[in-house]
């Protein structure tokens, strides 16, 4: 993965010096292999949030969630996120009754959104899901982008919420310190938790009821409603695959390699097979050296974004990448059947650069 062979290969490509310096800087291995050795088993958060759907069970997921989640008490405007009332609720923990009367945060659907505690190779995530897709966006603009106005793309079904601080585990965790440490201050304690994010921060997935990338189902020869399923299914493995790579690697960028590999175990999951047909499809490569500008593709061209010209060339490897995960697919059929034979396959796949990827690097 050493940056001469990166070149050697980008050469390949036709890439000029310039272009070769964008694709190396654009494709650099985010990947740490020294985190490879994590506990895999649930995180700290998951604990509250199967008291949430129990709660659930009862009240209904969105009039649960509204207790804990602040977020969902303010309207989605430009500039709500620097107000007053928004930074002490979200970022010094007061109560929303004593902050916001307004109920300004509504969804169409409210009683339609869903919670699961659902099982991925490296612990439990919590999956929200609505099958509207107005709420959707409203969902990821409350917790991802402070209640802004953030446009979201038609290509984008899902999300992953990483380092959502929830103020509930921390007064869960006051109530119980403060009754072990009558004589204890609990400031000098908060002090000490604050460098353990574990203790207060969450990681929690979105998903919608959208086509899977924007696709059709005609594109793929399905009816709307078994297309609606297997976008359901993929999507949820793409995120899962995601949280994956951000618990053992700690990573998971708006990358092609990225998604490349997500996209993989979520074909993978929905149709039983790898099928590159589709994950060109979902990029807007199908019909190369023609490109559908409506492709996720486009939503990966890094920050800074890769000029047009590295991009085209981002196109070619892409493609080569992608098939050649299809021999990948070939050579590892019976080791994705098992939960380990899945992990092992990742690790492979995030220690090798995008460039090795779309050379054919032989991956076993």
């Amino acid at each position: 993965m050493d940056k001469k062979t990166r070149r050697e290969i980008l050469k390949k490509y036709g890439a000029s010096p310039v272009e070769i310096q964008e694709l190396l800087e654009y494709n650099k291995n985010k990947f740490q292999a020294t985190c490879n050795n994590v506990n895999t088993g649930d995180e700290k958060f998951i604990e509250v949030w199967k008291l949430y759907k129990k709660e659930a069970e009862v009240y209904g997921v969105y009039n649960t969630l509204r207790k804990y989640m602040p977020q969902f008490h303010f309207e989605i405007r430009e500039g709500i996120s620097q107000t007053e009332e928004y930074k002490e609720v979200t970022l010094r923990g007061k109560s929303i009754d004593a902050i916001c009367a307004a109920e300004n945060f509504e969804l169409i659907e409210p009683d339609a959104l869903e919670l699961e505690i659902y099982p991925t190779p490296v612990g439990q995530i919590p999956i929200l899901f609505t099958p509207n897709n107005s709420d959707f966006e409203k969902l990821v603009r409350a917790t991802v982008y402070r209640n802004e106005p953030v446009v979201i793309p038609d290509s984008m079904g899902a999300c992953i919420v990483r380092g959502y601080n929830n103020w509930d585990r921390i007064r869960r965790y006051k109530e119980k310190w403060t009754k072990e440490n009558i004589d204890g201050k609990w400031q000098d304690e908060f002090k000490q938790i604050i460098p353990d994010k574990e203790l207060y921060q969450d990681k929690f997935i979105i998903l919608s009821n959208k086509f899977y990338s924007g696709i059709a189902p005609e594109q793929v020869g399905m009816n709307a409603n078994e297309w609606r399923k297997a976008s359901l299914t993929m999507r949820r493995a793409h995120e899962c695959t995601h949280y994956v790579t951000l618990r053992l690697f700690g990573s998971m960028q708006n990358r092609v390699q990225d998604e490349i590999i997500a996209d993989f175990f979520a074909i993978l999951e929905a149709m039983g097979e790898y099928r590159p047909e589709l994950a060109l499809l979902f990029f807007g490569l199908e019909n190369y050296p023609k490109y559908r500008n409506s492709g996720r593709l486009e939503n990966y061209r890094g920050n800074p974004s890769l000029s047009d010209s590295s991009f085209d060339i981002l196109k070619k490897i892409t493609i080569d990448a992608v098939m050649n995960m299809n021999r990948v697919y070939l050579e590892n059929k019976e080791v994705l059947n098992s939960k380990q034979g899945k992990l092992k396959l990742i690790k492979k796949l995030t220690g090798v650069s995008l460039e090795e990827l779309a050379d054919g690097l032989k991956i076993n």
